[in-house]
């Protein structure tokens, strides 16, 4: 709750200075001499801020989670809509790190297999469509041909 003495705006100033690393003697002198708090006022008003900022800090994990899987998920749908395979694949693995796909559990559950499977293709679809080897929409096998084609060729080359 604001202090009945505390304006909104000197309370909004307060913790602009505080979240901009001014000493909290420098903001008291602040409020005294910009804002004419007396000496009472300006300690409850940077008391104040201190305790707003603390609760912005506190945040449910669970809720920030899940915004930041939908805005990648959604990132990677506007991506991929916009033919931009680069940044679909950027939001691909920021999903993949914040999701912890690339650990491996320390024992295998029903399904594990699967899990690993989709983790599989999500690497080989990582290291195969930024080679450009076929179109961004052709199917992964058809990468993973290509890439296998590319690497003969170059065999064949260095052992000519």
């Amino acid at each position: 709750m604001t202090p009945p003495d505390t304006p909104p705006h000197i309370l909004d100033a307060v913790i602009r200075l505080l979240i901009s690393g001014v000493t909290e003697p420098a903001i008291l002198h602040a409020c005294s001499e910009k804002f004419s708090l007396d000496a009472a006022a300006a300690e409850r008003a940077l008391a104040e801020g201190r305790r707003r900022i603390t609760l912005a800090a506190d945040y449910h994990r669970d809720q920030e989670l899940g915004t930041a899987i939908s805005r990648l998920n959604n990132l990677y749908s506007e991506s991929i809509r916009l033919h931009d395979v680069r940044t679909a694949l950027q939001a691909q693995r920021e999903l993949n790190r914040l999701m912890d796909l690339y650990s491996l559990p320390a024992e295998t559950p029903a399904g594990a297999d699967l899990v690993q499977a989709a983790a599989d293709l999500v690497a080989a679809r990582a290291h195969l469509l930024p080679l450009r080897l076929a179109a961004a929409d052709a199917p992964l096998p058809e990468h993973a041909r290509l890439a296998v084609a590319r690497i003969l060729e170059l065999q064949e080359k260095v052992h000519a």
